[in-house]
């Protein structure tokens, strides 16, 4: 039995849920380090550029992803 961690199983609710309202695709942001959950997760990239943090008060790089819902 394979083991999953509540981020994964968020995300598998979210992509069936979207599914289920007739959503063909999903995008988000995200920062770098999160990158790898995403695609592990079937999101693909799709570009990325910085986006400026006032609570930071820094640039901070922004992934851009991807998901087909189709069947």
């Amino acid at each position: 039995m394979e083991k999953k961690g509540c981020a994964s199983k968020i995300i598998e609710a979210i992509k069936s849920e979207a599914q289920r309202r007739g959503f063909k695709r999903l995008t988000l942001s995200s920062t770098p380090n999160a990158q790898s959950f995403y695609q592990k997760h079937g999101f693909l990239l799709i570009g990325e550029d910085n986006h400026f943090s006032g609570l930071a008060q820094a640039g901070l790089r922004c992934m851009h992803m991807f998901i087909d819902l189709v069947d």
